[in-house]
């Protein structure tokens, strides 16, 4: 509420649109996209990662990000309660976004 507070209080005397309109501000939320050349950042979050070329039959996993270097990302994955560590070459990830 206060975004909107703050847009309004500029918005509102220039009155830039003809007739009733609503102000929607928003964030990108919990599950925001990573610039795949920055994914460090994530390190140590839950992640999705789409890949180029499949690993053991996936395009798309879920996991923590453990670690990343130039070459590679090691994320650990769980499945049914079961962790395993996998390690994905860096080039093959092309999208990625926080996971809840």
């Amino acid at each position: 509420m206060e975004a909107s507070g703050l847009v309004d209080a500029i918005v509102d005397p220039v009155d830039p649109f003809d007739g009733p309109y609503t102000l929607d501000v928003s964030s990108l939320g919990a599950e925001k996209p990573i610039p795949v050349e920055k994914l460090e950042k994530a390190r140590g979050k839950k992640c999705y990662l789409h890949l180029s070329h499949p690993f053991e039959g996936e395009n798309e996993l879920t996991g923590l990000i453990e670690d990343v270097d130039e070459e590679s990302v090691k994320l650990i994955l769980t499945n049914k309660g079961r962790k395993k560590k996998v390690e994905l070459e860096r080039r093959y990830v092309d999208r990625a976004h926080l996971a809840v």
